[in-house]
């Protein structure tokens, strides 16, 4: 089960593609019971500092609530046995997007290069929440990026 998990990760990693380009120039999308909920940033590739990135959620059945929120948990990817606030450092990474439609958006401070992980919690009164996990990698800004 759990190898199977960091497949789908890494499948993940190597599968984003620009499909959604409606939403961002990089797209990775996840299916859930009652959603497909796709995550789009708006570099290509994601550079370290802030990246702005859109999380849009199609819903399976119903319309989405309009008290649904969406928190975003990053951080450095870092193999863990399970998935928990490890330090008030990674407490601060935790963003709520701000809505347009069934679009989400929120801005990330990514402070180092490499593989960061993205955990979308969409919540919804009266059901339980939904997370969806993403793996993007932060690439060092080049000098012809303007830095």
């Amino acid at each position: 089960m759990h190898r199977r998990r960091i497949l789908w990760r890494l499948t993940l990693l190597l599968g984003l593609s620009a499909g959604a380009a409606s939403c961002g120039r990089l797209a990775a999308e996840q299916t859930t019971d009652a959603f497909t909920v796709t995550l789009a940033t708006s570099s290509q590739p994601v550079q370290v500092g802030e990246e702005t990135v859109t999380i849009k959620i199609a819903p399976k059945k119903a319309e989405p609530s309009g008290d649904t929120q969406v928190l975003l948990h990053y951080y450095p990817f870092v193999y863990r046995v399970k998935d928990s606030l490890a330090s008030p450092d990674e407490a601060a990474r935790i963003v709520t997007a701000a809505r347009d439609s069934n679009s989400y958006r929120a801005t990330l401070k990514l402070d180092k290069p490499g593989p960061w992980k993205i955990a979308a919690r969409i919540r919804q009164p009266g059901k339980p929440d939904t997370i969806v996990y993403f793996t993007v990698t932060a690439h060092e800004r080049s000098a012809a990026a303007g830095t």
